[in-house]
């Protein structure tokens, strides 16, 4: 997959346009949250991490956009660990350092709901930070998984003491 994903970057103009664009869009972004994750400005964290392909995803391994957007968060003359190491090598500090010190962290303060679903953590999901589209969805999973704590946020939202959410892609800030 990975050669495909190379040769049409190599030969498509257009593709290596969109995907440097693309790569670049989501290394602006994570790299901002970063900084505002740091200097503890969590309103301010947008959703680029909730949307970015996680590290050897299919859709990963069939774009390399992962490696793209590691290079341009940590470009090789950022760190004087990456001089003179072999292309390869640094390709793979950088994607671990992206998972590791970006995207991790990253999706852990935004209590990103399917992060809880996946490791079967039903108990602690904050259904605050449920996307209504996603609540839709899910609403049967989540009565099978917690039904009590799910009821009870429903007769709160009802009750005007929890508040339904409306995040969306459209969340991202530019």
């Amino acid at each position: 997959m990975a050669e495909k994903a190379l040769a049409r970057y190599t030969n498509d103009p257009n593709y290596q346009f969109l995907h440097d664009q693309i790569s670049a869009l989501f290394a602006e972004l994570l790299s901002s949250d970063i900084k505002c994750l740091k200097s503890e400005k969590y309103g301010k964290v947008s959703l680029a991490a909730k949307w970015c392909p996680s590290l050897d995803s299919s859709y990963d391994q069939s774009t390399l956009i992962c490696e793209s957007i590691a290079k341009k968060v940590f470009p090789r003359d950022s760190d004087p660990e990456y001089e003179g190491i072999v292309e390869s090598h640094y390709a793979f500090k950088v994607r671990n350092r992206l998972r590791k010190q970006v995207l991790v962290p990253l999706r852990q303060a935004l209590e990103l709901p399917e992060i809880y679903m996946a490791a079967n953590k039903w108990n602690c999901l904050p259904y605050k930070r449920v996307a209504s589209v996603v609540m839709k969805i899910y609403k049967g999973l989540f009565m099978e998984h917690d039904e009590s704590r799910f009821t009870e946020y429903l007769e709160d939202v009802k009750k005007g003491k929890a508040k339904k959410t409306n995040f969306g892609i459209h969340c991202l800030e530019f």
